[in-house]
């Protein structure tokens, strides 16, 4: 299986990171619009007909194959399959490369990023999205010291890598995202990611 690349083009795509404050969005509204989201990780859970489930890392599917294909039943499932291989997918799963960290891949068979939350925005302009609304990019604790907005990661975060290199490396999608008229938006106004224009209701993009 394979993207289709610009099957949403004009669109506005949610994609719903991993981030506390997930806990204190009502995410109510956006189940009518499944067909225009993109989850990252354990977001399948809150969203199972989501446009695309994706994952970066072998061992994350490891943790949660069982569920996912008792749940997830939405179009794509993708990964980059990070410490696996293509052997340890069925051919329903779309394969992804990686070949840089920073930036943006405009080959429909690739993303770029260190982790889930970037590459799905890679996914996001891949499949034409005019106007990205961010959920969940939090790069901050929750207010009991939470990391996820679930308790299921099994392996603690290293949070250095918040500010040390997954906050900079989006910085490194401005100019491509400019040159090409796409728009992100970040809906968590508290986020330390804050290279994109902050809206407090998602809810005027559905």
């Amino acid at each position: 299986m394979q993207l289709e690349k610009d099957l949403c083009k004009g669109q506005t795509l949610f994609l719903i990171g991993g981030g506390p404050s997930l806990k204190t969005v009502d995410l109510e509204p956006l189940k009518q619009h499944q067909d225009r989201i993109i989850v990252a990780n354990n977001a399948y859970k809150l969203f199972p007909n989501a446009l695309v489930a994706h994952h970066a890392d072998f061992v994350w599917w490891e943790w949660n194959a069982l569920s996912f294909e008792e749940t997830f039943n939405g179009k794509y499932r993708t990964t980059t399959g990070a410490g696996g291989s293509k052997n340890c997918y069925t051919k329903e799963w779309c394969w992804l490369r990686k070949p840089k960290e920073e930036g943006l891949s405009k080959d429909i068979t690739a993303v770029h990023g260190m982790h889930a939350g970037h590459q799905i925005l890679n996914i996001a302009y891949l499949l034409g999205a005019k106007r990205i609304v961010l959920l969940g990019y939090d790069f901050n604790f929750g207010p009991s010291g939470e990391t996820q907005w679930h308790a299921d990661h099994q392996r603690e975060t290293n949070t250095s890598l918040w500010k040390e290199k997954m906050v900079p490396l989006f910085n490194t999608t401005l100019k491509t995202l400019s040159e090409d008229g796409v728009t992100v938006y970040n809906a968590n106004p508290n986020s330390e990611l804050k290279c994109y224009e902050f809206i407090k209701d998602y809810t005027e993009f559905l």
